[in-house]
């Protein structure tokens, strides 16, 4: 006949082994889902967001607007931008402010 103090230390052994499987294995499941359902809950709301673009503001993707002329040079406000660059050389440089001795040092340097 078998001591029944002997069986129960084996089934708590064996229960406290179940456990820790168990624990480890908790994360290795609940990572994976929580990371797909934020993954699939994020595309949902990107996809119901460019459908919602497009209903409201059509053309508005690059393709579409690579398929549209450019403006006349009149209406060009680019043609303009370089004009102003040209005749501003220093602008290019863009900020290049002279600074004093006094002003390189730190503020919280004493």
């Amino acid at each position: 006949m078998r001591n029944p103090v002997t069986i129960v230390g084996k089934s708590h052994k064996r229960r406290r082994w179940l456990w820790l499987v168990a624990l480890l294995a908790l994360p290795c499941c609940v990572l994976p889902l929580t990371w797909g359902y934020v993954w699939w809950t994020g595309n949902y709301k990107l996809d119901q967001l460019l459908v919602g673009l497009d209903r409201e503001e059509p053309n508005w993707r690059q393709a579409h607007l690579d398929r549209k002329p450019m403006p006349r040079p009149k209406q060009n406000g680019m043609n303009q931008v370089l004009a102003t660059l040209a005749v501003m050389p220093k602008l290019r440089d863009w900020p290049a402010w002279p600074l004093s001795e006094d002003a390189s040092v730190g503020f919280f340097d004493s």
